[in-house]
């Protein structure tokens, strides 16, 4: 006995309605494929932005440790003279630092660390910074690229009047102003991973 063409095979129709499903597996499949990628890929960006920063507050609180007194900051750089361990009488211990964000119109700012040897003074302690200095070397480093803004301020004190004015953040400080309490990094990137990350670093 002959089988109808209906239970022979697939309809026309029940072909369109298995090779769409088809699709919208292969896609849905495709995105959740997507999705976890995406998300292991910020994981991994958290991950390296994380250990930049480390690098970056490794790198600057030894040096801000054994600043000497003076200390400049802008609303993109700080700088300020410290010292190192003496290697020997021959080498200068007496280091010029400087943290200034560059801008890069392609690829954003970067944060970039320069420190630049300096001859202390003669038969003295370190007791200043050396005004006007012969540079002896000079060595750079990025410390964190790739970022949407990036900037500097630092925590003034109230007045001590008798109306105390608040404390308050602010992008400028001369070489005469005393030191400040808080130093504020403030830095972020491009794909909002690290929106409005804010570095502070005390003086100790």
């Amino acid at each position: 006995m002959n089988c109808s063409s209906r239970e022979a095979g697939f309809t026309l129709l029940e072909l369109m309605v298995a090779m769409a499903l088809s699709v919208v597996i292969a896609m849905i499949s495709a995105m959740a494929l997507g999705s976890g990628a995406d998300f292991y890929a910020r994981n991994a960006l958290r991950q390296t932005k994380s250990s930049e920063f480390k690098i970056l507050e490794n790198t600057l609180r030894p040096e801000w440790q054994l600043r000497v007194n003076a200390f400049k900051l802008t609303d993109r750089s700080i700088e300020f003279v410290t010292t190192q361990p003496r290697e020997s009488d021959l080498v200068s211990n007496v280091l010029r630092v400087n943290y200034e964000c560059s801008l890069n119109k392609q690829l954003g700012y970067s944060l970039l660390h320069t420190s630049i040897e300096l001859p202390p003074p003669p038969k003295t302690e370190v007791s200043a910074p050396v005004k006007n200095p012969q540079e002896q070397y000079r060595i750079q480093t990025v410390l964190l690229d790739n970022l949407k803004t990036c900037g500097f301020a630092a925590l003034k004190k109230g007045d001590g009047g008798k109306d105390k004015a608040p404390m308050q953040w602010v992008s400028q400080w001369g070489v005469d102003d005393p030191v400040p309490k808080l130093i504020r990094f403030q830095v972020s990137d491009f794909r909002g991973e690290l929106p409005n990350y804010v570095f502070v670093a005390e003086t100790l």
